[in-house]
């Protein structure tokens, strides 16, 4: 056993019932960034508006979503340049998906 934080990429070893319920067998972390679609790492300026407790980091046309926790755990500041790792999230409300960040680089 060991904790799960937002941001840590787990490897999830499972198999399927006959009901289509995954049922996790085992499950590792993974130490850096694993080559697939949905994780990226990007690099850009911070856009926070006053007031706000959500940002986004711009590179170039591109804008990712950081949530208000990851804000305050990162003390993230307008105008910052930032490395971050982001992943594809799917959004409820608009019906899409969207890139979020989930972990600071140094």
């Amino acid at each position: 056993r060991f904790k799960v934080d937002v941001g840590t990429v787990l490897k999830i070893y499972y198999i399927t019932d006959v009901d289509g319920c995954p049922k996790i067998l085992n499950a590792q972390r993974v130490k850096g960034i694993v080559p697939v679609p949905y994780i990226k790492v990007v690099e850009g300026r911070i856009e926070r508006n006053a007031g706000k407790d959500f940002a986004f980091l711009k590179c170039g046309a591109e804008r990712y979503f950081l949530s208000p926790m990851f804000v305050k755990k990162n003390n993230v500041g307008n105008g910052e340049q930032m490395r971050c790792v982001v992943t594809l999230d799917y959004d409820q409300k608009k019906d899409k998906w969207n890139w979020v960040g989930v972990r600071k680089l140094k």
